[in-house]
């Protein structure tokens, strides 16, 4: 083998040539111009290039700054191709060939503009097309000949964005990895991964796609051979709902896709899968971990632009459950879809709706099956018409909120038929006589435009006691009613069940209900439900009671903004109350959330009523408020928030009647207030404004208010002592703290202002003859189960007597009345056999 022929002259003279290109380096810049010659002429665009600085080692090549490929201006007038920094690696021989043949074009933070025309080609077909035609040898070759060899072409950390037609479009691809390269004489392979985002919003785990394509050279880049495979990962269901539609939907899980295309730009053959684990609604965080999932497969044709062919399942045990039919991609669009379920198991659909009901019982199962031939047909010009049947089979709804007094937590259903129903084109969302008409919300038309109808089928809520469910589903909103007789505590479980209510009072009856609900699928916004119930018989225990309240009958009507317990005929603390309750559905504040009262009361009396009201009546926890759970003492009265008025026939509180009582009630955070309280009491009227205050352990009492007209004989009397006669009017303010008469009385305080006329104290005169006054005013001050008077005093035939002195709680009396002229006389004594005796100045 001669010397020229050896593998150590082959490095000699590559050592020689990279010697000479280290001492003496040509002028990089004579190369841009061919540079952007040589590229613009191979991809068919306008080449830019800001400056070339040529690289010997690692590997020879050139270093490219502001590099840029202009797009066709029928697409767009702004680059496809921008990159601030681009490497073109030289193949080895290109050093002794003296000629330019790159090897690798590696692209830094490249930023690549995906245009799509309003007749659906795109920015990169004349590219592709231009590549697939171009004489070049496979990347892979490593033997240079005449044609050069298509380099290898690579993105790292780029951005691809999407525009369509004029519109540039918020959807972006970034931190994109991408390569292409020329694997045969007519194969081309593509590789891709980059992280979908919203250009006009911030998100995070958008999740990862990942795609590689292969495609064959053919005269129309539509008509190729194409091989796709793309996987899509790690995307939050909240954040790809926001990538999507711009707003986050309020779903989460974690979604999974991947699919496999095959065929022709023009006639494809798709298989794909779609997975989201651990579904569920946003705001529902317990219950085990859903998944769902669903295989499809179809073809797509460009030409009509349809997907034909489409076959989708998911795992169903063993039932099943297919969607079939195709679909035409034109606006509106056109379709014709088939959906078919055969056993499908009523299980897997309870597992779906404990997911996305929110207020469903955690353990809310079903068994049964279900089978189903539905069908869905749009014309394309707006007309969309459902047709088709099903029903379930041995339907049992399962929840321990459904247990029974035997143990029982089931509702059977039994065979639930089902259909879709399609009302005239008027009644769906038209209008009727100038009169816009919604069917799913209109009672007039119970059949909406398009929907699922459900029932009516026959419901066993307890022995010889059945209700009727009829429902309609569209795909913007929903309608039910329910209407029967049932024992309350099962109409409450059933509502329990059906996340409905989370209520547990303690209720015992019947009741006769005609129920409604209706609403949108949107925003997760709750039903609107309304309707009436009549309760009969009812025995209920509220909080702050030591006993139940005995309903006899009373109407609860529901509107969408309040709940009202109207013709109220109840018994409690052995009062009959009758009137109305009203409390908003939907609170704000506690400020507007305040139950407003009208009720009346025959007769109270106040020792029946500290027995109902009294917390320390009984030892046990006396606020078994609906979750019965136990609560210290006033809580739920610091938790009430009351408004309204109180009327009373009479009112007995021991040997004191009032009669015609009325007062407006303000009960909020624990603090009563009886304003304007008015009632007939010893022969008189009284006004007043009474307050309490239960947000401590001891309540505590402030009582204010004016009498007109009251009778002293009767209060008199009301003191078992006849000791006085006359009328008086005057002031009073009291406070008060306890639970019992004695803490009562121990801690009364208070003024009393009197102006009493006309009137004879029997027991003070001097002589056998009583006391005559025609008037006598005073102040009373009370404290320490004592009465002080000051200020007093008494006018009569004799002149006028300054009066003072004490009187106990228990009568006993202290008492000087003293004239001018410094005589007077002194009462001593118990009141009902006072010792009354003269005295002048100097003996006083």
């Amino acid at each position: 083998m001669s010397f020229w022929r050896s593998r150590r002259a082959l490095w000699a003279c590559a050592a020689a040539l990279v010697l000479i290109f280290l001492l003496w380096r040509p002028g990089a810049g004579r190369f841009r111009s061919r540079l952007e010659q040589s590229l613009g002429s191979a991809l068919g665009h306008k080449v830019e290039i800001g400056s070339v600085s040529l690289r010997i080692l690692p590997q020879p090549g050139f270093n490219l700054s502001q590099f840029s490929v202009r797009d066709d201006p029928q697409f767009s007038p702004e680059p496809i191709l921008r990159a601030d920094e681009v490497s073109a690696t030289l193949h080895p021989s290109s050093l002794w060939r003296w000629r330019i043949e790159i090897a690798t074009l590696s692209f830094k933070d490249a930023s690549l503009n995906l245009v799509r025309r309003s007749d659906g080609r795109w920015n990169l077909e004349p590219l592709l097309e231009r590549a697939a035609h171009a004489p070049a040898a496979p990347t892979g070759n490593s033997s240079a000949e005449m044609r050069r060899r298509f380099p290898y072409i690579e993105v790292s950390n780029g951005r691809v964005n999407l525009k369509l037609g004029a519109e540039k479009t918020a959807y972006a691809l970034t931190n994109a990895e991408l390569a292409l390269w020329l694997e045969s004489n007519d194969e081309w392979d593509l590789r891709l991964r980059g992280q979908p985002v919203r250009t006009d919003m911030r998100l995070s785990d958008t999740g990862t796609l990942r795609a590689n394509a292969t495609w064959h050279g053919a005269e129309d880049l539509r008509k190729t051979s194409l091989r796709l495979t793309a996987t899509y990962e790690g995307a939050q269901l909240g954040q790809l709902t926001k990538l999507v539609y711009g707003a986050d939907r309020g779903w989460r899980g974690t979604v999974t896709a991947s699919a496999n295309l095959t065929g022709s730009a023009e006639d494809l053959q798709i298989q794909s899968e779609v997975s989201a684990d651990s579904f569920r609604r946003y705001d529902i965080v317990a219950g085990p971990a859903l998944r769902l999932s669903a295989t499809c497969s179809g073809r797509y044709n460009s030409w009509p632009r349809q997907l034909s062919g489409i076959l989708c399942s998911t795992p169903a045990q063993d039932g099943s459950l297919l969607l079939r039919g195709k679909i035409a991609l034109e606006r509106p669009p056109a379709y014709d879809l088939n959906l078919n379920a055969a056993k499908f198991p009523a299980e897997r659909l309870a597992e779906v709706f404990r997911e996305v009901k929110n207020g469903l019982p955690g353990d809310f199962s079903a068994t049964g099956t279900v089978d189903a031939d539905i069908s869905f047909l749009a014309d394309g010009a707006g007309g969309v018409t459902w047709s088709g049947s099903g029903k379930t089979d041995h339907l049992v709804l399962r929840t321990s909120a459904l247990q029974a007094k035997n143990g029982d937590a089931t509702l059977a259903l039994g065979t639930v038929p089902f259909r879709a129903i399609s009302a005239p084109s008027k009644l769906s969302g038209g209008r009727v006589r100038g009169k816009l008409i919604d069917p799913l919300h209109d009672t007039n038309f119970p059949a909406p435009g398009n929907a699922l109808e459900v029932g009516p089928i026959s419901v066993d809520l307890a022995e010889e006691q059945r209700a009727s469910f009829h429902a309609w589903f569209s795909p913007a909103s929903y309608r039910a009613t329910f209407a029967g007789e049932a024992p309350i505590q099962r109409l409450l479980q059933i509502g329990r069940a059906a996340g409905v209510t989370a209520i547990h009072p303690a209720l015992e009856g019947d009741a006769a209900f005609d129920w409604q609900a209706r609403g949108a699928w949107g925003g997760f916004s709750p039903p609107q439900t309304t309707g009436t119930i009549h309760l009969r018989n009812v025995r209920a225990e509220f909080p702050g009671l030591n006993a139940p309240v005995e309903i006899a009958s009373s109407d609860v009507r529901l509107t969408p903004d309040t709940f009202k317990l109207e013709k109220l005929s109840a018994t409690a603390g052995g009062v009959h109350w009758t009137g109305s309750m009203a409390r908003p559905r939907i609170c704000p504040g506690p400020a507007t959330c305040a139950t407003l009262v009208d009720l009346h009361a025959d007769e109270i009396l106040i020792d029946k009523l500290n027995l109902l009201l009294n917390p320390n009546i009984h030892k046990q926890p006396w606020y078994r408020i609906l979750t019965g759970s136990t609560q210290q003492t006033g809580s739920a009265l610091r938790s009430l928030h009351v408004q309204g008025t109180l009327q009373v026939d009479r009112l007995v509180a021991g040997d004191l009647n009032a009669e015609s009582v009325a007062t407006k009630v303000t009960l909020e955070d624990g603090r009563l207030h009886l304003a304007e309280l008015r009632a007939s009491v010893l022969g008189g009227r009284h006004t007043g404004d009474w307050q309490a205050d239960f947000t401590k352990e001891t309540p505590s009492y402030t009582f204010t208010g004016a009498l007109e007209n009251v009778s002293l004989l009767q209060l008199s009397k009301l003191m078992h002592s006849n000791w006085i006669t006359g009328t008086t009017r005057g002031t009073y303010e009291l406070t008060f703290a306890g639970w019992n008469a004695a803490d009562l009385e121990s801690s009364a305080r208070g003024t009393f202002t009197v102006d009493a006329q006309d009137g004879t104290f029997p027991r003070f005169g001097l002589s056998a003859s009583p006391l005559k006054f025609q008037h006598v005013r005073g102040t009373l001050t009370t404290g320490k189960a004592l009465v002080v008077i000051t200020q007093g005093k008494l006018e009569n035939a004799q002149g006028i007597y300054d009066m003072s002195g004490v009187a106990s709680f228990g009568h006993k009396l202290d008492l000087k009345f003293r004239r001018s002229g410094g005589h007077g006389f002194a009462v001593t004594g118990g009141l009902e056999d006072p010792r009354v005796a003269p005295f002048t100045t100097t003996e006083r």
